[in-house]
């Protein structure tokens, strides 16, 4: 028996309890709390509900005690009496209040309104919640239980060990309880049902073994300590705090009960009460599962609809800004350089600070990153934030990564200096490493850095971006000037090993074949990237290969391929290594616009960080910034009118 010292955060547990459904080896178990809570909430909720549980068939069970227990409460109208009391204790708690209130209410309580409107309005709400609560008890019990029944017969174990434990169950559960082994030892005092919840332990724990499961989920909204463990509220990322503000304590079975099970069952021991559950059906498709997962994290019919509706494309919204909306070159030049050399100012880098610590004051940090607060931002300390904050965007930092996704929303919200403040801020971090280009663009977000480079408002930056990288012998495939380009691939089969489905013999990005025979590494061996399959579709291997080299998805167009052809991967197929010597073949590199004269086109002088040269112009941001194109090549009619891109 293992005591766990260490609280799992809610999103690892989420991801840990998703894998855990999915897996055929896993068996479900409903008990009574749950069953009744499926009866009481909506039908489109309970439907989804049972929508998902058709696509576990075979894995989810309903125990012979949960049955029991819930015909008993049918047969007794427990949820229709607990309507009828609180309908009543409601209606007793306005009647008393409106019997003492109303001595003090003969004189005027509500400024500017006759003595008699506050007697007059508490009528009016007696009168409302009179109304609310005839409907309240109309509600249609039988249509709810007989759906709920239906599913229960549908998911029902057809054996049991209950009767044959009868003889010795008051003896058993007495000993349990005396020592607080759970489940159950907190109904000890119970007159009626004592020991349903060893009852119905004892179903599960046998079933399990009979079926040989790798692990057991119970569904239970049972949470005292005879069965849950206790834990503290946990720290939650900003995604599932957007859909609930406070969360109740990670599910974690009491030590004992995963003990028993492991020993006596072989298997492992997972609870899920029904918010934690709401939460994974969500994630894993909140149009399928929303109505069900709304009601289970306590969500409003209003919130849901804003959740669901269909939300504007990035590219739509980032190609909508107006055509004089613009940046100079020189401009662009600043932001370029103030996001590689400088710091975020004192403010913004005590936002930083605030992701990597407690999650109050890291929620507090993001809720003001706004649109009005980018709007009141300086150009260069916010493209250095902006790299900043990319640059810490991963899967361990969620609040980083919640901050990045928030800045690149204000993009078509704010000004063209300001969208490319963020945008270009990111792909800096994106396309160097401190202040040496990467051999291959990367990062956790960059696919949605690049559906936002589209911007018109971004073009200068973008330009000025990609031709200081083409002079300083960048390997990246795609540039940032030719995000938007459209790039053919191509897939070839091997002409050596013939096979079925075929094997993978090169692949074209553009021009650029990117195969080998051998890999140098893991990191360059394409089964690596795919998981160790063999086989895998097209649109699997481009997908892959795309994110090894940082080439954007949305400009990648299979050709000669249909997305979901299969393709066998050889054991030893990597992908080429680029560098400053080994450049790739840009086949959709985009012409670079003579930059000639930038100082003069410039509508504000250079900022912070840029120098005066000998004639009181900029001084050298690097003269290749100017360059036509060719690898480390400088055009010197560029160069003199270029201003202040002298070596």
């Amino acid at each position: 028996m293992l005591i766990p010292l260490q609280v799992e955060p809610a999103e690892d547990f989420l991801t840990r309890a998703a894998a855990a459904i999915a897996d055929a080896g896993t068996h479900i178990y409903v008990d009574t709390s749950l069953t009744m809570w499926l009866t009481a909430i909506g039908p489109a909720s309970r439907a989804a509900f049972i929508d998902w549980t058709s696509g576990i068939i075979g894995r989810i069970h309903v125990p012979a005690w949960t049955i029991q227990e819930y015909y008993r409460h049918h047969r007794s109208k427990t949820l229709t009496k607990d309507i009828g009391e609180q309908c009543e204790a409601v209606a007793k708690a306005t009647s008393d209040f409106r019997s003492k209130i109303r001595l003090i209410a003969d004189g005027p309580l509500l400024p500017g309104e006759p003595e008699s409107a506050f007697l007059q309005r508490v009528d009016a709400v007696q009168t409302e919640l009179r109304a609310l609560a005839t409907a309240a008890e109309r509600w249609n019990y039988e249509g709810a239980s007989a759906e709920v029944i239906g599913w229960m017969n549908a998911h029902a174990l057809d054996t049991s060990g209950i009767f044959a434990r009868f003889g010795r169950l008051k003896e058993a559960g007495a000993a349990r309880y005396a020592h607080d082994v759970p489940p159950g030892y907190e109904d000890r005092r119970k007159d009626l049902n004592k020991y349903g919840d060893l009852l119905f332990w004892q179903d599960v724990v046998a079933d399990a073994r009979r079926r040989k499961a790798a692990r057991v989920i119970v569904l239970t909204r049972d949470r005292k300590e005879d069965w849950y463990g206790s834990a503290p509220e946990p720290e939650v990322g900003p995604a599932l705090r957007r859909l609930k503000s406070r969360w109740e304590p990670v599910p974690s079975p009491h030590p004992m009960l995963s003990f028993e099970l492991r020993t006596q069952s072989g298997c492992d021991l997972l609870l899920l009460d029904e918010l934690y559950l709401g939460a994974v059906l969500w994630r894993a498709d909140k149009r399928r599962f929303g109505r069900f997962a709304a009601v289970a994290l306590s969500m409003s019919a209003d919130k849901l609809s804003r959740e669901l509706a269909p939300s504007t494309s990035v590219h739509v919204r980032a190609a909508a800004r107006q055509v004089d909306d613009r940046i100079s070159l020189a401009q662009a030049l600043a932001l370029v350089r103030g996001a590689l050399e400088q710091e975020p100012d004192a403010a913004q880098l005590g936002i930083l600070a605030a992701f990597e610590g407690d999650a109050m004051v890291a929620e507090q940090a993001l809720k003001g990153l706004t649109p009005d607060w980018v709007g009141i931002q300086e150009g260069i300390p916010l493209a250095s934030f902006s790299r900043r904050v990319f640059d810490l965007a991963d899967p361990a930092q969620p609040f980083a990564t919640q901050a990045a996704r928030q800045l690149l929303d204000t993009v078509d919200q704010t000004d063209a200096e300001h969208a490319s403040a963020v945008v270009g801020g990111m792909l800096t971090a994106a396309y160097y490493k401190d202040a040496s280009p990467r051999n291959r663009p990367g990062g956790n977000l960059l696919q949605e850095v690049f559906a936002w480079a589209v911007d018109p408002g971004c073009e200068r930056i973008l330009k000025v971006l990609a031709n200081r990288l083409r002079s300083m012998q960048s390997a990246g495939f795609v540039l940032p000037d030719a995000v938007a380009t459209s790039l053919e691939v191509r897939l070839e089969a091997s002409a050596v090993v013939a096979t079925v489905p075929p094997t993978l013999g090169q692949l074209y990005l553009g021009a650029q074949a990117i195969l080998t025979g051998q890999a140098v590494g893991d990191e360059t061996r394409l089964r690596d990237l795919l998981t160790d399959r063999e086989e895998a579709s097209v649109g699997e291997i481009v997908d892959a290969v795309a994110r090894h080299y940082g080439v954007p998805l949305v400009s990648l167009a299979i050709v000669e391929s249909a997305d979901g052809e299969t393709w066998r991967i050889g054991e030893t197929t990597g992908l080429e290594r680029f560098g400053p010597v080994s450049q790739p073949i840009r086949g959709n590199a985009a012409p670079v616009e003579d930059l000639a004269g930038a100082a003069k086109e410039a509508e504000t002088p250079i900022q912070a960080g840029a120098e005066p040269g000998p004639e009181g112009h900029g001084e050298d941001i690097d003269q290749r910034e100017g360059s036509n194109g060719d690898e480390g090549q400088n055009d010197d009619d560029d160069d003199d009118d270029y201003v202040g891109e002298e070596e």
